[in-house]
């Protein structure tokens, strides 16, 4: 399979395509995610692990406008794509790794970002369930995948138009049967996937009128998937057992 590569992925972030793609997309992100901060209560910063090429992505995470609320955020990328130091100015917080063996603790993530990853993976059942270790009980994560019905998904100018691009029904039914929970789809990127100035300068008109007349043709589907786990019901065998031994 056709993947981009880690330097691939950050000249196209470096265009200007691929700025205003980002930008655009931090703002649909921040829509599904409003809240990870830390939790001032507690004193605890949630830990945000970026999986893919997210880090793009990460940098809104890593702070607020008052410098208070903060997670902890990592970037893990897949060996077969590369990676590159992020952030630039900062101690690295990134790492090259398999996708089916991350170097996390069981249930130690509260919240994954997943992007540029499911699409290029040859095992994406395989990658959920690892994904699915990792994170906590009640963690939420958010998966970004080319909408197959899009104009990104048939051009090869953006990394979006690599690797295997999902329907909505492909992306859920995938989720589900790693045992992850649905709670909110989305779309993103109506703009045409072009890099004339002309075209990115109507970005937004096309964001906004594609957001309410042709959300399924969005360049991008977005996801949010929670880890659910649920106790098994007693049977009543069960009952008359533990009543017996007593």
């Amino acid at each position: 399979m056709i993947r981009p590569l880690a330097h691939d992925l950050k000249g196209f972030y470096s265009s200007p395509l691929g700025a205003l793609a980002c930008r655009t997309l931090r703002r649909r992100i921040r829509e599904f995610w409003p809240d990870v901060v830390m939790n001032k209560q507690q004193h605890i910063e949630e830990v945000l692990v970026g999986f893919g090429y997210a880090t793009p992505y990460l940098i809104p995470f890593m702070t607020t406008p008052d410098h208070v609320a903060r997670s902890r955020a990592i970037a893990l990328m897949p060996t077969l794509q590369g990676v590159t130091p992020w952030p630039v100015a900062a101690k690295n917080r990134t790492a090259e790794i398999a996708t089916n063996e991350l170097p996390l603790a069981d249930c130690s993530v509260d919240r994954l970002l997943v992007v540029h990853a499911l699409e290029a993976s040859e095992r994406p059942s395989q990658m959920l369930r690892e994904l699915w270790r990792v994170l906590k009980p009640g963690g939420r994560m958010l998966v970004i995948v080319p909408n197959r019905a899009s104009l990104w998904a048939q051009r090869d100018n953006t990394p979006f138009g690599y690797g295997r691009p999902f329907s909505k029904g492909q992306l859920l039914g995938l989720l589900d049967s790693a045992m992850f929970t649905t709670l909110n789809v989305g779309h993103g990127l109506y703009m045409l996937p072009v890099k004339n100035r002309l075209f990115l300068k109507t970005a937004p008109l096309f964001e906004y009128l594609g957001s309410r007349t042709a959300d399924a043709l969005g360049g991008v589907t977005l996801c949010e998937v929670e880890k659910r786990l649920y106790a098994t019901p007693a049977t009543a065998e069960g009952k008359t057992q533990k009543l017996a031994e007593a």
